[in-house]
């Protein structure tokens, strides 16, 4: 009623009805395609973790592209050397973190928080800007004490419309953008 290979099975094709087991301290199940070159595959248990690795021919390289945490759920996706995971599911908080996101397309969401140190590339003047046309308009927070500027840029140039200091102050600034009218 069964089969016992020791060694290796070599056939032209295998069909399984039923459940299929793999055991072992590392089980791993590869998919080889024979038309393209180190662009396997690979399916790996280990560690408490499932990893879907791309795999050399030589079966002696692989690079982790996705890995599963059975243990606490969560689910990461590597950058392209599969060093460093950049988009993981958090599952205990229900969360997706990332290093970078950008968004082709709507975004819809609840709610938005940008956060940035001073030293953030992506965000360095920590500007939330809004495009349209040839228009622009910029919320900024500008200095150490939290004071936020909303401005708007068109094809001269860029005018300060609304001034709130952190120390509540509100200015209103006159058509040209220079000096607050208003406070």
């Amino acid at each position: 009623t069964g089969i016992d290979v020791t060694g290796t099975a070599t056939m032209d094709g295998l069909t399984v009805d039923g459940n299929g087991k793999f055991s072992g301290t590392t089980p791993i199940v590869r998919l080889t395609e024979t038309d393209t070159t180190n662009l396997n595959t690979r399916l790996a248990h280990g560690g408490g973790y499932f990893f879907v690795s791309t795999e050399n021919d030589a079966e002696s390289a692989n690079t982790p592209r996705i890995s599963l945490n059975h243990a606490t759920g969560d689910i990461s996706f590597y950058e392209d050397t599969g060093t460093t995971p950049k988009l993981t599911w958090d599952a205990s908080a229900e969360l997706l973190t990332t290093t970078g996101l950008d968004v082709t397309g709507t975004a819809t969401m609840d709610g938005l928080a940008i956060t940035a140190s001073t030293t953030s590339a992506s965000l360095s003047s920590n500007d939330l800007i809004f495009t349209r046309d040839t228009y622009d308009a910029y919320i900024r927070q500008r200095g150490t004490n939290g004071s936020i500027t909303i401005t708007t840029k068109d094809g001269v140039g860029e005018k300060n419309r609304i001034s709130i200091k952190g120390n509540g102050d509100i200015s209103f600034y006159e058509d040209t953008g220079t000096t607050p009218k208003l406070f």
